[in-house]
């Protein structure tokens, strides 16, 4: 096989992988779980975005700058501000060999790409070898 039908299997391969992953189901679970972990981390980031709006939690309060006690739509801003970053920035997304593309969580085509190969390498040594 030329190096060129060897790549061009593998863009098919992957191909076909992200179109399974572009379902909203898988989505749902894949972002939920990225968003969420590892626990701590998204504390430290919950944290960040507070900071950087002059707010803080004291005894399970979010409290702003002026003492105030922090509005839901302010609370749902600091929330969606976690999110985003947990999508780009989530130490699960390296351990799970994920990478977000526009909205989308895919597997890390390298890894994909890499990890195809070597199965394509058993499967073409299997041919070679016959299968017993």
């Amino acid at each position: 096989m030329s190096d060129a039908f060897i790549e061009r299997q593998l863009d098919d391969y992957i191909w076909v992988i992200k179109e399974s992953y572009k379902s909203s189901e898988m989505q749902e679970l894949l972002q939920n779980y990225i968003k969420g972990s590892p626990p701590e981390y998204r504390e430290k980031i919950k944290n960040q975005e507070l900071s950087t709006y002059g707010m803080k939690t004291q005894d399970g309060v979010v409290i702003k700058g002026n003492g105030e006690e922090a509005k839901p739509e302010d609370l749902q801003k600091i929330e969606d501000n976690v999110d985003k970053r947990m999508l780009t920035e989530s130490p699960a997304l390296r351990e799970q060999n994920l990478q977000l593309e526009g909205t989308y969580l895919f597997p890390d085509k390298k890894e994909l790409k890499k990890k195809a190969y070597e199965e394509l390498k058993k499967t073409k040594k299997l041919a070679k070898d016959g299968i017993n």
